[in-house]
């Protein structure tokens, strides 16, 4: 190889050590910067409060055809997040069927009197005559507000709302189906939670606020009265159909749940995000 070869090689060979070296002085600069952050999930706490001096329970015993019973109660956001609604539903009931099978109990030597009756055949002696939601009235004329527009059977309700332990166990899905029907269309479509099969019992007023707020402060307050169906029908000897519910008795079990907003986009948001605490926040 000739001098003017090796030195050619030579200068290639330096160029690509060159390289390397750059290669490797570039490596050897770094900067690493740490961001710190935090996240804190907000409370979603709904709590049930007495209102006007009245129990909020239903606990009423010795009742007859005609007799009806009015409650309120107030619906207080007590967490840190704003409530989108409050969904009504009937989740259990225990029913006890009266039958006088033994002497010296009420009705015993009396037998056309008493009847065999189901829990759904029991309830729907009952209606709801009236929901009033938003009773603390908003001073535009539009609240309180019935969102019952004809009466609904408990027995319906009961049905409609099987959401938390499925369909009703033992009820014919047709059955089910039709009460839904009967108890959707009984009510103001606002109201409704048609996913859930629920009610929605908390104020529903775009213009001004949805749900339960934290910021402002609004409580709803509601009301809900029952009637016990007073049904004139009679059978052939005479007798009244209703009396084969004498003595009879269901304990019913409403579940009220507070349900958050949708989610948000808080990207521009730094700290606490105030926005979750306000009507309408997931619009």
């Amino acid at each position: 190889m000739g001098i003017k070869k090796r030195l050619t090689s030579g200068a290639i060979a330096a160029t690509l050590g060159i390289s390397l070296i750059g290669v490797g002085t570039w490596a050897a600069f770094n900067d690493v910067e740490n961001v710190e952050g935090g996240v804190a999930a907000g409370t979603l706490e709904l709590s049930l409060n007495e209102l006007n001096g009245q129990p909020v329970n239903f606990d009423i015993s010795n009742l007859k055809p005609g007799d009806h019973m009015t409650r309120q109660l107030q619906l207080k956001n007590d967490g840190s997040l704003a409530i989108k609604d409050v969904l009504l539903s009937i989740e259990t009931v225990d029913f006890q069927d009266y039958a006088p099978n033994e002497p010296g109990m009420p009705g015993y030597e009396d037998e056309d009197t008493w009847g065999e009756n189901t829990v759904v055949d029991y309830l729907n002696q009952f209606e709801v005559t009236i929901m009033n939601v938003g009773n603390e009235g908003s001073g535009d004329g539009e609240f309180p507000k019935n969102i019952i527009l004809e009466n609904v059977s408990l027995g319906d309700f009961y049905l409609a709302s099987g959401t938390i332990h499925g369909d009703r166990p033992g009820e014919d899905p047709a059955s089910i189906q039709a009460a839904r029907e009967r108890v959707w269309n009984s009510v103001d479509q606002a109201y409704i939670d048609v996913a859930s099969n629920r009610l929605n019992v908390s104020t529903v007023n775009p213009d001004q606020w949805t749900g339960l707020p934290v910021d402002p402060y609004d409580p709803d307050n509601v009301l809900i009265k029952i009637a016990f169906k007073d049904d004139q029908t009679k059978n052939e000897d005479g007798t009244y159909v209703q009396n084969k519910y004498q003595g009879d008795a269901a304990a019913i079990e409403f579940m009220f749940e507070a349900r958050q907003w949708d989610g948000q986009d808080v990207s521009d948001e730094e700290g606490y995000v105030e926005s979750n605490e306000q009507a309408n926040n997931g619009n």
